[in-house]
């Protein structure tokens, strides 16, 4: 079989743009039925550049040991992290739990003559430039980066609940709806950090053993 060649994301759709600043977001969290939402936003320059080039990409691209080696360096760009619980999401929807994160990760870090840009296709109305693309971390360096900060932070929170509940096996599946995570719902029920509609709609459809 033919490798294919990823290209990993640059700084070119920012360079276009010529803004002072530009905010990359990104967010995590959106598919799983137990856990909470998380989003990323960093602030950068051109200057920041050259740390980064070659040595972050989009974080699914990544190993879980490459993004631990990535995230310090992540870490030290200026950034916000934002989050909503599983509480949130039970009672809200996830679509304003999204909305929520994003728009207060971006406006903790929004300065004059600044460039956004956001993953996905999520319509914020902010009062600023806004690019919102899908699959923007494959093609942002500064969303990629935003990308590596939530899901590791993200993952840890998930590493930490498995302790409390570990017949979920989130410190493996990291909430989504895996076989072993289903077979511990059928058992034990669910939980304070589950998505309880997430949670009827994966039992509804996934097949008894």
């Amino acid at each position: 079989m033919k490798q294919v060649k990823v290209t990993p994301p640059d700084w070119d759709l920012e360079q276009l743009q010529r803004f002072d600043y530009l905010i990359g977001a990104d967010e995590v969290g959106r598919g799983p039925v137990a856990g909470p939402i998380y989003a990323a936003a960093v602030r950068m320059q051109m200057s920041d550049i050259m740390n980064f080039m070659g040595r972050v990409t989009d974080s699914k691209a990544m190993t879980e040991k490459q993004r631990l080696m990535a995230f310090p360096l992540c870490q030290q760009c200026t950034h916000s992290i934002t989050w909503r619980p599983a509480a949130f999401i039970n009672q809200h929807g996830i679509q304003p739990a999204n909305e929520q994160i994003f728009v207060e990760a971006i406006q903790a870090l929004l300065l004059p003559d600044t460039l956004v840009v956001v993953d996905g296709t999520i319509k914020l109305g902010m009062s600023c430039t806004m690019l919102v693309l899908p699959r923007a971390e494959t093609i942002s360096l500064t969303v990629a980066i935003a990308s590596v900060l939530a899901k590791v932070t993200r993952d840890s929170y998930m590493a930490q609940v498995h302790l409390l509940y570990p017949q979920y096996d989130w410190g493996q599946n990291k909430g989504y709806g895996t076989p072993k995570h289903i077979a511990g719902l059928r058992q034990h029920g669910v939980t304070p950090e589950h998505r309880t509609m997430f949670v009827n709609t994966l039992l509804s459809t996934s097949k008894k053993t």
